[in-house]
C-alpha cells in the first residue's frame, strides 16, 4: 500500500506543478489547444475483481491513475491498486506502467500499447511480474430518436511473464456493448454488458459475463464523479465465484 501511495503522490505533485505552465501558455495563445492533456482518476471499490471474474482481493481497494496524453494520441499512463488493509493476504497491490496510442483509424477508435505490470503480493505472494501487449477497438453509434449512444468494443491483451517465470504467455479477450443515455446536461446513465474469455492469464481458463451500470456526473469543468455497480458471472467456479462490486470513481482532466 505504501509503495502504491508514494508513486502516485509523486506523480500528482508533478502534474500540479506543470499545470501553471500550461495555463500560462493558454493565456498568451487562447485559441491554441494544449499540447498535453493530463487525466487524474481515483477509484474506490469494495473488492478487486479482474475482467474474467477472478477476485484478487475481497477487501476494499483504491485504484488511482495518472495519464499524460500528447495531441498526437501518444500517451504515458501509470495505474495502481492498493489495499486498505495491511494484513490482506493477497492485497490487490499492483502498479502498471503503460505507453500507448489512442485515436481514430477510419471510422473506428483504437487504443493500443504495451505495459509492464508490477504485481505485489497479488497472487498468493507472486513476485513474477509481466509485460503486456493490448489493443482495443470501438465504434460509437448515436440513436438520436431514442436519445441513446451505443458503443460496441473488442479488447485483446496478452501477458508475457519475465524470463525465468513459471508462468506461460496467455491472453484474454473482452467484447462489450456500452449503452449510454443523457438524462440532463451534466448527468449520463450507462449499462455495459461484456463477455470475457480468459485463456489462463489470471487463473484457470474461464469465460465470464459482467454487467456494469453506473452514472456519470459532471460536477464542474473537467471533473466528474461516477458511482458504479458491477456483477461478475463466471462460467466455471473452480477458482472463481459470482461477485458483486460497488465503487465510485473520481476523474479530473486538464
Amino acid at each position: 500500500m505504501k509503495k502504491v501511495a508514494s508513486v502516485f503522490l509523486t506523480l500528482l505533485v508533478f502534474c500540479a506543478s506543470t499545470k501553471g505552465a500550461t495555463n500560462s501558455v493558454e493565456v498568451k495563445e487562447e485559441i491554441q489547444e494544449p499540447v498535453f492533456t493530463k487525466t487524474l482518476t481515483l477509484d474506490f471499490f469494495s473488492k478487486y475483481v479482474g475482467p474474467s471474474g477472478l477476485a484478487y482481493t475481497r477487501n476494499e481497494v483504491y485504484q488511482p491513475s495518472v495519464t499524460v496524453t500528447h495531441e498526437s494520441g501518444l500517451y504515458l499512463s501509470v495505474w495502481g491498486s492498493g489495499a486498505f488493509r495491511e494484513d490482506d493476504k493477497y492485497g490487490g497491490n499492483e502498479i502498471d506502467y503503460l505507453v500507448g496510442w489512442a485515436g481514430d483509424v477510419g471510422p473506428v477508435s483504437v487504443d493500443t500499447g504495451i505495459g509492464y505490470y508490477d504485481f505485489q503480493k497479488l497472487f498468493d505472494g507472486r513476485k513474477e511480474n509481466a509485460w503486456a501487449m493490448f489493443i482495443e477497438a470501438s465504434k460509437e453509434y448515436e440513436l438520436k430518436d431514442a436519445g441513446l449512444t451505443l458503443t460496441p468494443s473488442l479488447r485483446f491483451e496478452e501477458n508475457i511473464p519475465e524470463p525465468g517465470s513459471s508462468y506461460g504467455s496467455d491472453f484474454y479477450v473482452t467484447t462489450g456493448l456500452e449503452i449510454r443515455k443523457g438524462v440532463s446536461e451534466k448527468v449520463d446513465v450507462f449499462f455495459l454488458p461484456a463477455v470475457t474469455y480468459d485463456n489462463g492469464i489470471y487463473g484457470e481458463r474461464c469465460s465470464a459475463l459482467s454487467l456494469q451500470c453506473g452514472v456519470d456526473i459532471s460536477v464542474s469543468d473537467g471533473f466528474t464523479v461516477k458511482p458504479t455497480v458491477i456483477s461478475y458471472l463466471p462460467s466455471e467456479k473452480n477458482d472463481r465465484d459470482n461477485e458483486v462490486v460497488y465503487g465510485i470513481g473520481l476523474k479530473y482532466e486538464f
